[in-house]
């Protein structure tokens, strides 16, 4: 039995020696005890977006990214746009092949034109794009990590999760167990092992933290700058000392150019 069973059990035990008003005080948080163990964060729906009469008004930077605090805006936007990218959009498209995306793509725009006021410039809806593919990607992904048992294909493909259309499945399978496939997997993994300086950014975009630091500073962050903001912990210390060797060498090397710039 689990230990939170186990107090409930005990609680019980207790109540039932005592008067009718602490029996029913304990009865209630017992309950209160019961509900709160048994809560969970369940899948994201959006309700409100999709329910909503009005459109929700997206603003974007001058490279057409969406760069305020909003949810909706930073997290939600993009989001929507995927869940109906999923739905609509092959599991067993290949990469390579993106003019098969093209009539995907427009079906998802239309439908965020529909919930969303966003500029219909080039750079917010390649942004837009962009980030459908992305998050294509990333939802194959999820699902190889879940779902993917080495050398167990067969029993694989009779378990189709509920989030995928049954007759994508199999195909989605065969590509996991490709033996070329399987080979491409383990490079990238080694691969992925290498990389040691990723971003502290957590779930906030780039956008947002270009945008804080101009309201701060009065003035747009170059790269380095940005790389210096995205790369440190909560402590103000960096990611790692061989980020912090080569960032204060870049810093070097900015100061000189700058300083060669002004003796012409």
């Amino acid at each position: 039995m689990a230990r939170g069973s186990k107090s409930l059990k005990i609680m019980e035990l207790l109540e039932a020696h005592t008067s009718s008003h602490h029996e029913s005080t304990g009865q209630e948080n017992d309950a209160s005890t019961q509900e709160k163990q048994s809560r969970h964060r369940g899948k994201t729906v959006m309700a409100n977006v999709w329910t909503s009469m009005e459109k929700f008004i997206i603003k974007v930077d001058k490279y057409g990214v969406p760069c305020t605090k909003d949810r909706c805006h930073t997290k939600f936007f993009p989001w929507c746009a995927c869940k109906e990218w999923r739905s609509m959009s092959q599991l067993t498209f290949l990469i390579g092949d993106m003019k098969i995306f093209t009539p995907y793509k427009a079906k998802c725009l239309k439908l965020l034109m529909t919930k969303f006021d966003f500029p219909h410039t080039q750079e917010t809806v390649t942004w837009i794009l962009q980030n459908l593919n992305k998050r294509w990607r990333d939802w194959k992904g999820d699902l190889k990590a879940e779902f993917y048992i080495p050398k167990e294909k067969e029993r694989v493909l009779v378990e189709p999760p509920s989030t995928v259309l049954e007759e994508q499945w199999p195909g989605l399978v065969r590509q996991w167990y490709n033996p070329r496939n399987e080979e491409l997997a383990e490079i990238n993994k080694r691969n992925a092992k290498k990389q040691n300086n990723a971003h502290t950014c957590g779930r906030k975009s780039f956008a947002r933290i270009r945008k804080e630091i101009e309201n701060e500073t009065g003035k747009e962050p170059d790269r380095l700058t940005m790389w210096d903001a995205t790369h440190k912990k909560k402590d103000g210390s960096y990611v790692n000392e061989e980020f912090r060797k080569k960032l204060e060498a870049a810093h070097d090397l900015q100061v000189s150019y700058t300083s060669s710039s002004a003796n012409f």
